[in-house]
């Protein structure tokens, strides 16, 4: 896949939220086109979705100012690279980090959903250290993946998702986004692997209440996983979103915020859309 340069002008970017200044925030919110309505004089950060297999540190953000009006937005969500070396290399080795700083400064625009607004994306391609600063969606409530959701929502997450893959199928714009793997490509051939190796301790734990049908078809599967991402990625393609489950939706509530909104942008990639609405 085709690499692009980034942004390195304020490099060496934060690897903590400790590390954060109200400084290099202003600079950041310059840099990335965003300039503020007066200078950052605070912030505090209050950190969730932690734990050693989170592919990032992400925490809410609450910023001051100096000289700005009482309409500035003051409340954000920030994203940093995992602080676990084995996480942070897999997303090195899978680019986890550059496609959804290229997404948020190439494709956002002309994706048909809503999804968050970048007031800070900067990233540096030496060592895929990375800063990403997005809209809180408050008052939007994130998706119940444990409780499920009204069918009315699955329904407006399922129309949301064909209006974006119907953007890119089979388009020119398609065909041009060298930087976004296939499903079958090199960056995702490793799918069997994880396979390989997960499926037995999946066995040895949980195969007990498994029916015997399942566990015949996980089986199968570890030898069928490279030939399905084949049969993924034969025409007609489009660009999917490959982790679209409701933990990454949210939807606006009587209190406010857009109906539909879908965030991570981390694994999105090229195939046929039908991917995302297996997977949800």
């Amino acid at each position: 896949c085709g690499r692009r340069e980034g942004s390195v002008g304020l490099t060496p970017y934060p690897s903590s939220f400790e590390a954060l200044t109200p400084e290099w925030l202003t600079s950041a919110m310059r840099e990335s086109g965003s300039p503020p309505a007066g200078q950052v004089s605070g912030l505090s950060t209050e950190r969730f979705a932690e734990g050693v297999g989170f592919m990032g540190q992400i925490a809410k953000l609450k910023l001051t100012f100096d000289g700005a009006g009482e309409s500035t937005r003051t409340d954000y969500v920030i994203k940093l690279p995992s602080p676990y070396e084995a996480n942070r290399q897999m997303c090195v080795d899978y680019r986890i980090y550059e496609k959804e700083h290229l997404f948020y400064r190439e494709l956002a625009p002309k994706v048909p959903v809503n999804v968050p607004t970048a007031t800070v994306n900067v990233f540096n391609p030496e060592d895929h250290s990375f800063v990403l600063m997005l809209e809180d969606l408050a008052p939007a409530v994130v998706g119940d993946e444990v409780g499920g959701m009204p069918d009315e929502l699955i329904a407006t997450a399922v129309r949301e998702i064909a209006r974006l893959h119907a953007r890119f199928w089979e388009s020119d714009d398609l065909k041009s986004l060298d930087w976004v793997p296939y499903l079958n490509g090199p960056l995702w051939r490793a799918h069997k692997q994880f396979w390989e190796y997960g499926w037995p301790v999946f066995r040895e734990f949980r195969g007990d209440s498994i029916s015997p049908y399942v566990l015949e078809c996980g089986d199968r599967m570890v030898a069928q996983v490279n030939a399905m991402q084949d049969l993924l990625c034969e025409p007609p393609c489009t660009v999917f979103h490959m982790d679209f489950r409701l933990s990454n939706m949210f939807f606006g509530t009587p209190a406010g915020g857009p109906e539909f909104t879908l965030i991570d942008w981390q694994p999105f990639s090229r195939g046929r859309g039908l991917y995302d609405v297996g997977y949800l």
